[in-house]
């Protein structure tokens, strides 16, 4: 199966963007939005990513606050990323200096249905 890779940054618990995509039809720029709930140890939380384009893509996620890892699953999309389904893990990075708030990454396979 193809694989998705990306990695993001997040401005706010609520919103993050796209930095890096190495494979998979989510592009650098994209926005992903997050719709809560953002509890206090974790966030269970449905999501909207919005690329450049306007294409977008729904779907939800259960990340650890502590350790920033978790699950993000893509169920539905339009425009380009009509019938994305995606089972990405995610972990974190808080290493880099350059980007000390951390940089999360998703990963996991992807295909397009009809």
């Amino acid at each position: 199966p193809a694989v998705l890779l990306l990695t993001k940054i997040c401005d706010a618990l609520d919103h993050c963007t796209v930095i890096t995509s190495s494979s998979g039809p989510i592009p650098v720029g994209s926005d992903v939005n997050y719709f809560g709930p953002l509890l206090e140890a974790r966030t269970t939380s449905s999501i909207l990513v919005t690329t450049p384009e306007g294409d977008t893509a729904e779907g939800h996620c259960s990340v650890s606050y502590k350790s920033g890892e978790g699950t993000c699953t893509i169920t539905a999309g339009s425009g380009a990323l009509a019938g994305l389904h995606a089972n990405l893990k995610v972990s974190s990075d808080f290493s880099n200096p350059a980007y000390p708030e951390g940089v999360f990454t998703w990963e996991g396979p992807y295909h397009f249905e009809p």
